[in-house]
């Protein structure tokens, strides 16, 4: 995500170099869990953040320091945040981070 062709870093970098702050208009943890609830991959398809709090916490940290002036962050139904039962480590993390 970081490092990719177009990733965040790419995004930061063209925000600094036209004098812009950024928006991140849609992220989230996607669905998809693995077994043990971490992180799923699939380049060129969807990817999930699982319920790993640190994966917010690096997004939180990451808009914080590039000039992010919003973040919405998505979440696929109804629901503001995700399922606490399904995912607390990540609705804790969404609560305290952002």
């Amino acid at each position: 995500m970081l490092t990719q062709t177009y990733g965040l870093d790419w995004l930061a970098s063209f925000g600094a170099a036209h004098g812009k702050p950024l928006a991140i208009p849609e992220w989230g943890l996607g669905w998809g869990l693995s077994s043990n609830g971490g992180p799923v991959s699939n380049p060129g398809g969807e990817a999930s953040g699982g319920n790993n709090a640190y994966f917010v916490q690096q997004m939180a940290n990451w808009a914080n320091s590039n000039n992010v002036i919003d973040v919405t962050a998505w979440q696929y139904g109804s629901d503001p945040l995700p399922d606490a039962a399904q995912f607390p480590n990540a609705t804790a993390a969404l609560a305290q981070d952002f």
